[in-house]
């Protein structure tokens, strides 16, 4: 009913001695039956007769008349088997149990001679006799009789085994009845210096009738649980993004290095943190590597993922550490009213020690328990011949069992715990650094966009390391949720870092421009240099003589009643009328309200106090 006996099956039976029987017969009404020993095969130990132990038994058992009352007293619960059966003239019956129970009694013997001997006939325990048996070997009717130190039990490798082809016996079988025959087809030996380990003794008979071997098994369709190519795609062109993004801002920080907003960003630190998030962004590459690729690569991408990402988060992040101590350093000193240089190589001993640390745990686990690419099957789906139909890759510390498939103990979460604690320590230190440090010029402060990267970070890796461990047996969800966590740390570091800086400079360009635009015109002094100003590239005073112009202007517009910017009548001087009578700019009227606003806030902390003496000198 269940489609397990047929043509297409055959049944391995363990010592099953019933129907090896010459002469063994089924009813033909139970066809089911019948069926499934066609072609059966049974395993049984093989031992070879001993032709000294079957004239032992029966000299024994037919002539000692006190041995064979013995022998039956000593079986009461048996005693109506003997009624009708006389020794004497019965043949032993002599199976495998026979040898081997012979031979076991005869160990016991041999080894409590041996140990009453080596202690001269006095007593010895329990535990002294079964270690002298341990230690005890000799021939035995089973052949060489050992047994294993560490199970106590016969060494397999001392028996050998046959296996025995159960099939119909088409001549004696009736209409009522189906009788089988057995014959040993191969015998198999253990032992491994066997030069013969399968001896071949005759043709074995399948169920359909014939010696033709069957077909193995059905190819197994297993679903491997792959991630899509095109989502894989997606993962390595993000990266390739990154890593692009990350070029083109070592170009242009070298491009503007000469610049005083890079230059106060420390452009070394500004680097490094470029080279971390392209660090990090290279993670995702081997997390996308799949099965068809060679196990070794595949062992190989396991580890150099978090080898990748720890170490480019540890060099992106001890940038914003160190920045962060040095200027801390500086404003100390200038509080102190102390003169003195802070270098860059001061202050690097933060990196090395981080990096270090993480590179000292990363080849303790590379070494101890390191990530292997496995198959792990799912329980729960397995084919009728019990082989797992389902499996997903996975990384881990472990092995599988080849006999049981179960994994052992896996330590890599030891070493992944210990490397998020050592790179959890220097943000907690980090954000203390920032708060020393938010009473600095704006322009100057980073402790509002080190907040913002920090709040990011703790956000992403709240939300998605949760995910990759309820992900953990879904490989496409794994890998696009640590897509999506490399691309929040590499974003998380570059844009509130670099996109502030590039908004800023782009400003301060336009802002240039449009000074550009008035020295042209003769509002402004074509000699000042916008670069140096306090107040958005533009000193107050140039601010001050935009304001006069527009003053001029409306005041002044048939040349009887206005002023220039030094008071002049329009009329007095031609080169001051033309210049009234010129369009200014579109933004005079902005610049002129910048200006009232720095010098209304005078004595506001946001300014410095070079900025703080311009904006008087521009209102007075």
């Amino acid at each position: 009913d269940y489609g397990l006996v047929g043509p297409n099956h055959m049944w391995i039976l363990p010592e099953m001695d019933a129907i090896t029987d010459q002469g063994y017969r089924v009813p033909r009404s139970r066809e089911g039956l019948w069926q499934a020993i066609q072609g059966a095969s049974v395993v049984q130990l093989h031992l070879p007769p001993s032709i000294d132990f079957v004239e032992e038994m029966e000299q024994v058992l037919r002539n000692d008349k006190e041995l064979q009352e013995f022998f039956v007293s000593s079986h009461p619960e048996a005693a109506f088997v003997f009624d009708d059966v006389n020794l004497s003239t019965t043949e032993p019956m002599l199976t495998s149990f026979s040898y081997t129970a012979y031979d076991a009694v005869m160990m016991i013997g041999i080894s409590a001679c041996q140990l009453q001997t080596k202690h001269n006939n006095t007593f010895f325990s329990g535990i002294d006799h079964y270690q002298q048996m341990l230690e005890t070997e000799f021939e035995g009717a089973s052949g060489l009789v050992q047994l294993d130190p560490d199970t106590g039990t016969r060494l397999i490798s001392t028996l050998n085994y046959s296996i025995v082809n159960v099939f119909i016996d088409e001549e004696a079988s009736t209409d009522e009845d189906v009788v089988f025959q057995s014959r040993i087809s191969s015998i198999v030996s253990l032992n491994e210096r066997s030069q013969r380990p399968v001896e071949v003794v005759n043709p074995y008979v399948y169920n359909d009738g014939s010696t033709v071997p069957l077909s193995s098994l059905p190819r197994l369709e297993e679903e491997l649980n792959l991630i899509p190519t095109a989502i894989l795609v997606v993962g390595r062109v993000l990266a390739g993004l990154l890593i692009l993004a990350c070029i083109f801002g070592g170009f242009w920080v070298y491009r503007r290095r000469d610049n005083r907003l890079i230059r106060a960003s420390q452009p070394i630190f500004l680097g490094m943190m470029l080279l971390g998030a392209s660090i990090m962004a290279t993670s995702i590459l081997p997390l996308s590597f799949k099965q068809s690729l060679p196990q070794s690569v595949l062992d190989g991408s396991c580890m150099a993922a978090p080898w990748l990402f720890v170490i480019g988060f540890s060099t992106a992040f001890s940038s914003v550490f160190t920045k962060s101590w040095r200027l801390n350093i500086l404003l100390n000193r200038s509080f102190a009213l102390q003169r003195g240089a802070v270098k860059p190589q001061h202050v690097i001993w933060p990196f090395l020690l981080l990096t270090m640390t993480n590179i000292a745990v990363l080849a303790a686990w590379s070494i101890f328990s390191p990530w292997a690419y496995v198959r792990v099957p799912v329980a729960d789906n397995v084919d009728p011949y019990g082989r797992s139909a389902e499996s997903y890759g996975s990384c881990r510390g472990s092995h599988p069992d080849p006999e049981t498939r179960e994994f052992g103990e896996d330590n890599s979460q030891y070493y992944a715990g210990a490397l998020a604690i050592v790179n959890f320590l220097p943000v907690l230190i980090s954000c203390y650094q920032s708060y020393l440090s938010r009473n600095m010029p704006s322009r100057y402060n980073e402790s509002f966009y080190l907040s913002l990267t920090v709040a990011s970070l703790t956000e992403g890796f709240l939300v998605g390391v949760p995910i990759l461990f309820l992900a953990a047996q879904n490989p496409t969800a794994n890998f696009v949720a640590s897509v999506v966590l490399v691309v929040l740390a590499c974003l998380a570091f570059l844009l509130p870092m670099f996109l502030s800086k590039l908004l800023m400079l782009r400003h301060a360009d336009a802002m240039a421009s449009v000074h550009g635009d008035l020295s042209m015109s003769g509002g402004v002094p074509a000699g000042n240099n916008s670069a140096n100003a306090g107040l958005d590239c533009f000193s107050i005073h140039e601010i001050k003589g935009a304001m006069g112009m527009e003053r001029t202007r409306k005041t002044g517009g048939d040349g009887s009643s206005g002023s220039d910017i030094d008071g002049h009548k329009k009329g007095s001087d031609p080169s001051k009328r033309a210049l009234a009578d010129s369009p200014l700019p579109s933004t005079v009227a902005a610049l002129r309200a910048r200006a009232n606003k720095a010098t209304d806030d005078i004595g506001s902390p946001k300014l410095s106090r070079p900025t703080l003496a311009r904006a008087q000198s521009a209102r007075y």
